[in-house]
């Protein structure tokens, strides 16, 4: 009998509780509440409040608009749907059937995160401990490489790095990072029974980073069109190649591949594309504008290059105003 993976959560919703806690915050800033006081007057800390606000954020039924002040737009109702939206991702491995995950925003995956590693006893023996566990594994420059839930781990002097083959789909870019990070955490610590290793924390934490990621945009209208057209788009930047699209799987990908910033990179250009739909702007309009100022950069010039004659024509006639006035003073 094939091993469950430990990693594969097909879905998850929110709790009943968590709902409860959203929708408490949501009429809350509804009412003209603004954080400080919704933690002030309920039973909730203020990670809690701050951390459901970044959820509610991504429903795209709150903003923020100024300091310490949020705006909240639509209905409870509304809410709820986009709700399920936000909590639902889906984690699998290589994707055999890729269209049924087209009705998804955002999809992450050629994830591999390094994973700094304390001072560990025997771990200079490790080969061996493998050999005596019944591990498997393929020797290789770096150290050992050992198999797990589908995914492949270097075991090194320094470090743990680990390569995943699998994808997350998702409603934002937010959401999809939240569940990966959530299921990185997991499988760490199944990593560490597997090994028999009492932690690889230091200091308390776990000191990790991304060393690959890249997070997708499925579906986007101009990925849409160079797949149609058959090109290839890599955009680079002073430190080298950060967005590309792919056509992965036929769901015509839009994606951010520096392992570093993907995250906000992939954001604004979500954003983007979303204010693009919200608030179409094509060249001929920006065109159309530049046009217009400079019409009316002429007009404004014509104006003034009149308005500099008068104002001299002025001040000759307040000259010669201010002569006579003298005279007549002088007269009397």
């Amino acid at each position: 009998m094939k091993k469950k993976s430990h990693l594969h959560t097909p879905q998850k919703y929110l709790s009943k509780k968590k709902s409860q806690l959203l929708l408490h915050i949501f009429r809350e800033i509804k009412n003209g509440k603004n954080p400080a006081k919704i933690i002030k007057n309920s039973k909730y800390s203020r990670d809690q409040i701050y951390n459901n606000l970044k959820i509610l954020k991504d429903t795209g039924l709150i903003k923020k608009v100024g300091y310490g002040t949020w705006e909240a737009k639509g209905s409870e109702k509304k809410l709820k749907k986009k709700l399920k939206e936000v909590a639902f991702t889906y984690h699998v491995g290589r994707p055999h059937t890729p269209q049924k995950y087209k009705n998804f925003s955002v999809r992450g995956h050629a994830i591999s995160v390094t994973l700094r590693i304390p001072e560990l006893r025997n771990w200079e023996k490790r080969e061996h401990l493998l050999r005596k566990n019944k591990i498997n594994f393929k020797k290789i420059p770096q150290g050992q490489r050992i198999i797990l839930d589908n995914a492949k781990v270097w075991l090194c002097d320094t470090s743990i790095v680990m390569y995943f083959k699998d994808s997350w789909f998702g409603y934002s870019v937010d959401d999809v990072h939240r569940r990966i990070l959530a299921d990185v955490f997991k499988f760490i610590t199944r990593l560490e029974n597997f090994l028999r290793i009492s932690t690889l924390k230091i200091a308390g934490r776990y000191k990790m980073k991304f060393s690959r990621r890249h997070y997708a945009l499925i579906e986007n209208e101009l990925a849409r069109q160079y797949d149609k057209e058959k090109k290839k788009l890599y955009v680079y930047d002073k430190e080298g190649l950060w967005f590309l699209i792919d056509n992965s799987y036929n769901l015509h990908e839009a994606e951010g591949v520096r392992a570093k910033t993907t995250v906000t990179d992939t954001k604004k250009v979500e954003d983007f594309f979303n204010g693009l739909k919200e608030t179409p702007i094509t060249p001929q309009f920006v065109v159309n504008g530049f046009h217009n100022l400079i019409e009316d950069r002429k007009y404004y010039a014509k104006n003034l290059k009149a308005h500099v004659g008068s104002i001299r024509r002025l001040a000759h006639e307040v000259e010669n105003l201010s002569k006579q006035v003298k005279k007549i003073n002088g007269g009397n």
